[in-house]
């Protein structure tokens, strides 16, 4: 089955990777995710294995929709009783451009000629109304074959229909996962990081468990215990449902393959907390967040191997040499900004003589690096939302480095390696 993984902006070649590591088939890379061909089996290895994964979309069709009375037609002709019954809920999700939205409009005038024929029909410019007509026209279809009419819902449904809108064509997904793979089975305690970016940036500095791990800047935890699972290859969902499984013709089949994957992944689990042995440091100054923190740890099963200390990040004690540091600074527009100038300034004058060492620090503050007051080896861009990120990465070599010197970048905004 051909099925898009998708991941944020600046994610994609990590997701990628991942699924390359998983032994998933992939079919092509895009600005949303990437494509998969995928059996039942390997579907099932997807969900519960993907960290930077968001959710895992199966293609139903894709169809032309130069306006809406094409569309329901389009959309009622498929074969929408595989997958539905008669008490079916489900909802409809709209993404892309519309055809006679605004963008959609400035897509079809860069036409040569000025745009396409004119079509007869009401026109899609609207997410509400788009997504009604293609409700509308599953459930009429499956009335027709099961002879009741499934239920519209916004809140839980059985089925969640993804319709991705590309000018006049449409593809229609289904949500394999439902809620966001970002859910993970323990949600950290006050993270401030989705579990999914947490794991982008953990990805970015490919820390294996080889080498000591210091994590100075972490509030809730989540870098560490994303970190060390990822190490490990601790699935980060193999204790959660997935909405595949109240689907009411293949859920039964499929439900039974995500519980033999589950349980594979939780024997693997038990046996790698078991045997693993790692140097993995997690630290705050502040109590109440290092007491969170010692929570969240206890919480996902890793108090044997995650310290917690109580420490200042501006005065760490120097880490082993070789270490690798994961930090998440609080932004200047939460601290105010002079503040968060002091503290960059500090952590830059503290951590430029670790030397031996290398630091991957997150910062939505455009200038970090210029406060920090030392050049990064490589930037990778990053996004939250609509929000854009920096993640910079550090080799430090030691006390005689300068703002002008050892880390200088190849080019400005270079991806980081």
């Amino acid at each position: 089955m051909h099925v898009f993984a998708t991941a944020a902006p600046g994610s994609i070649d990590l997701l990628a990777e991942e699924c390359r590591v998983l032994g998933l088939h992939l079919e092509g890379l895009f600005d949303e995710g990437v494509a998969l061909d995928l059996d039942a089996s390997e579907a099932a290895r997807g969900l519960v294995h993907l960290r930077v994964a968001e959710t895992l979309l199966l293609r139903v069709a894709e169809v032309p929709c130069p306006h809406a009375n094409r569309l329901y037609h389009e959309v009622r002709d498929l074969r929408w009783e595989r997958w539905f019954d008669a008490r079916t809920t489900f909802s409809v999700g709209i993404k892309g451009v519309l055809p006679d939205s605004d963008e959609g409009r400035e897509l079809k005038m860069a036409w040569p000629g000025g745009g396409p024929p004119t079509r007869i029909g009401p026109p899609l410019r609207t997410a509400s109304f788009t997504a009604e007509k293609i409700a509308e026209a599953i459930v009429d279809r499956v009335h027709m074959q099961r002879g009741g009419r499934p239920e519209v819902v916004r809140r839980d449904p059985d089925i969640r229909i993804v319709a991705w809108f590309n000018g006049e064509q449409c593809t229609l997904l289904l949500d394999l996962a439902g809620p966001p793979l970002g859910r993970r089975d323990r949600r950290p305690e006050g993270a401030c990081l989705k579990p999914t970016l947490a794991a982008t940036l953990v990805a970015c500095a490919a820390w294996r468990g080889n080498r000591p791990l210091r994590l100075p800047v972490d509030r809730s935890g989540i870098l560490a215990i994303e970190a060390v699972q990822r190490a490990l290859r601790i699935a980060p969902n193999s204790r959660r449902p997935f909405a595949v499984e109240r689907w009411p013709h293949d859920g039964e089949r499929l439900g039974g393959i995500l519980q033999q994957e589950r349980q594979r992944a939780l024997d693997h689990e038990e046996r790698a907390l078991r045997d693993a042995k790692l140097d993995v440091e997690v630290s705050d100054h502040d109590r109440g967040i290092v007491r969170t923190i010692k929570k969240n740890i206890d919480a996902a099963g890793l108090s044997h191997l995650v310290n917690t200390e109580r420490l200042n990040a501006r005065r760490l004690p120097v880490p082993p040499a070789g270490s690798m540091l994961l930090a998440s600074p609080p932004e200047a527009n939460r601290i105010g900004d002079e503040a968060a100038a002091l503290m960059y300034a500090d952590l830059g004058q503290r951590w430029r003589s670790f030397g031996g060492s290398e630091a991957w620090i997150f910062s939505g503050t455009a200038d970090f690096e210029v406060r920090f007051g030392l050049r990064p080896a490589g930037i990778r861009r990053l996004y939250s939302g609509e929000d854009a990120l920096n993640l910079l990465h550090y080799r430090f070599a030691g006390d005689a480095q300068d703002s002008a010197g050892h880390n200088r970048p190849e080019r400005k905004g270079e991806q980081a390696t």
